[in-house]
């Protein structure tokens, strides 16, 4: 809500909601697309920002590789007996996770990572037998789980593009990488993504290049990269339970230099971040 407060205002962005792309045609300069209100717009450069099951990057053709994790997470909202404190807690499990969010002062998002194959099981229970399997999974660091609402099921896949761009055509977020929710780092690589290829398309304009071109593309697809390689690969080791996963747990704990270490990754900072992630004018 507060990103969209902010785009309302700028006075160079036009927002069209709640519309869909029903077409996307190609054309010499750029593309045609038409809305679902009939509308039609042309740009020099499509940026397919998604999700996961991007239909734009389906129209472009452009293969994904898949890793199904044969792992669902339980997104509901818990109300609790007393506030939150606005900390976020995740606690790994055997089989799993479970991550508690902040959301308003006596609410947490939970985040429950099972095997799918427990899924069945989980489905069909009440409300007050689901509340007591979270409670129990979870400890009573945030006190006593009140009331739980609708939950919704997601399988969990790993899902990664095999290639950023094509002519005049770029995937960012989701669209590009979709990761595992352990590390909640899909978010961050996201603006990573729309942060760079921002700073990209204005260093092309100041230097009278078209935005659209594969040179321009592949600047940013090869900037992106490594960062794509490296938090998959941070998100995929954290999401296999094994002993390594607990050893790492208590050294970020009692270890000051490896918790920071973390930390660092877990913000991004291993890399020269563009200058939006730190807080520079384009």
């Amino acid at each position: 809500n507060a990103l969209n407060q902010v785009v309302e205002t700028l006075p160079h962005v036009t927002l069209f909601r709640p519309e869909e792309i029903v077409k996307a045609e190609k054309i010499d300069q750029g593309w045609t697309i038409q809305l679902s209100n009939q509308k039609k717009l042309q740009t020099k450069l499509l940026v397919a920002a998604e999700g996961s099951e991007s239909p734009l990057r389906k129209q472009q053709g452009i293969e994904v590789k898949v890793q199904d994790y044969q792992q669902t997470a339980i997104v509901a909202n818990i109300a609790l007996n007393q506030a939150n404190q606005a900390v976020a807690y995740e606690r790994f499990l055997e089989n799993g996770s479970i991550a508690m969010l902040p959301f308003g002062q006596n609410c947490v998002k939970c985040v429950w990572v099972i095997p799918s194959k427990q899924l069945k099981t989980l489905e069909i229970q009440s409300d007050k037998a689901l509340l007591e399997n979270i409670q129990r999974e979870f400890g009573y660091r945030l006190g006593f789980f009140t009331q739980v609402g609708k939950r919704v099921f997601y399988p969990l896949k790993n899902i990664c593009a095999e290639t950023l761009y094509s002519d005049r055509f770029v995937l960012i977020g989701n669209a590009a990488n979709t990761l595992h929710p352990i590390a909640a780092q899909g978010f961050n690589l996201g603006l990573r993504d729309a942060a760079t290829l921002a700073e990209i398309l204005v260093q092309a304009q100041n230097a009278n290049q078209d935005i659209g071109s594969v040179e321009v593309l592949k600047n940013y697809a090869d900037r992106r990269i490594d960062d794509h390689q490296a938090t998959r690969y941070f998100t995929d080791s954290l999401a296999e339970p094994h002993v390594f996963q607990w050893l790492g747990i208590l050294a970020s704990e009692w270890v000051t230099p490896f918790k920071r270490r973390i930390a660092e990754r877990g913000l991004g900072r291993h890399q020269s971040l563009p200058k939006l992630c730190r807080g520079m004018d384009l």
